[in-house]
């Protein structure tokens, strides 16, 4: 569902990125499609090993400085999540 509202949301222009720099994707959970953006120029972030290791298998950037260009920010669904 999360990649469908990415997607949408670039298709739609409601999302835009500038042309340079690096998109920071912070707590994505495995399963989650980010092929709607610049695989090179995406960092990802996240504290739980399954969900670090899924997205470093498919070849995803796993550390990086910044500055980032933009964030894009992955809500948990759990209230309880969310607030920890």
């Amino acid at each position: 569902m999360r990649s469908a509202r990415l997607e949408l949301a670039l298709q739609s222009g409601a999302l835009t990125f500038a042309a340079a720099g690096d998109i920071l994707v912070l707590r994505p959970r495995a399963g989650d499609d980010l092929s709607a953006l610049p695989k090179a120029r995406v960092v990802v972030r996240t504290g739980f090993k399954p969900d670090h290791d899924y997205f470093a298998a498919q070849g995803y950037r796993m550390e990086g400085d910044g500055p980032f260009a933009c964030a894009i920010v992955c809500l948990p669904r759990a209230k309880a999540e969310a607030r920890a």
